[in-house]
This record gives C-alpha cells, structure tokens and sequence, in this order.
C-alpha cells in the first residue's frame, strides 16, 4: 500500500508547480525561485545530522550562513548535492528573481535580459529533452523550476539515510 503522506506531497506540488504556472509574470519568477529554494534547503538539510528545530533556524534563516539562495547554491554544490550544470541553472534562476524582485516597472520573460537568462537554462533540456531550444523564456522557466524541484526531491529521498553521525556517537 503506497504511503498516503508521500502521494498527498506530491499533490501539493502538483497544485503549487500548477499555481506557479498562473501567475503573472513577476509572481512566476518569485514564487519559482521561492519553491526551488525551499527544496534546496530540504535537500541540504537532509545531509547534516538531525538538526533541532532552533539550530535549523540558525543556519537557514536570518543571518544564518545559509540563509541566501546564492548561500545554499554553494554549499549544495559543494557538498555534491548537484553538479555543475544545476549549478548553473540554479543561479541563473536566482539571478532571474533578484532581476524580477528589484525591478521598478513591470518587468516580463521576454524582455531582453530576461529572455538572454532563460535561454542559458540547460538541465530541462539535457534531462529531459523539453522544453524545445526555441521555447519562449516563460516556458523555459517554468520547465526549469519544476526539473530542479523533481532533482532535488530525488536528492532527499536518496540521501535519506545517509547522514553523518556527530563525533560524541561515532565508535572507535
């Protein structure tokens, strides 16, 4: 029997990734960006040792060393949670929301900037073989975002056991 709190998650990012793709075009991008990072930080989570709530708080928000995006990108990086290819797309699409987020008029997919950044995004395309290289940048966008946040649900479930033990545990 399959477990129902696994299948409801994946409903709820079904609707999420579903509401994403209805939003304006500013509203896309900063809310995109906002689930990629929250699975990100899931999938680094997943690698420390069982953190409490409090010291969870202290690396990913605030001042924490881990409470950018930019931060998180690094580490998970560093860490082989991705490689250089989600890497890379993983900061165009920080970068994309810090351009949607700090704009001061309407700003959409197709502008200039954003269509150039849209056009860098690859992991979709090498993965999965969509979206088309002509794709309109929305399209591409949007692709993108829902290929990191499946890799990075696939990185949390497949690391789940494998976190380190803290050195007062470990036996010599």
């Amino acid at each position: 029997m399959p477990d129902a709190r696994i299948n409801t998650g994946a409903d709820v990012l079904n609707a999420t990734l579903s509401e994403i793709a209805n939003q304006n075009e500013r509203g896309a991008a900063v809310i995109g960006a906002a689930l990629v990072e929250k699975y990100l930080t899931l999938a680094l989570a997943g690698r420390f040792v069982d953190l409490g709530e409090t010291d969870k708080s202290e690396l990913f928000d605030g001042c924490g060393p881990l409470a950018t995006f930019a931060a998180k990108i690094r580490v998970g990086f560093a860490m082989g949670v991705f490689g250089p290819n989600i890497r890379n797309d993983l900061k165009i699409v920080d970068d994309i929301r810090q351009d949607f987020t700090h704009a001061d008029e309407p700003l959409a997919f197709d502008s200039d900037e954003i269509a150039l950044q849209c056009a860098q995004l690859s992991s979709s395309m090498r993965f999965t073989g969509t979206p088309r290289a002509d794709a309109d940048p929305r399209t591409r966008y949007l692709t993108t975002v829902e290929f990191l946040v499946s890799a990075l649900v696939g990185s949390c479930l497949a690391k789940r056991d494998m976190r380190p033990k803290p050195l007062g545990l470990l036996q010599f």
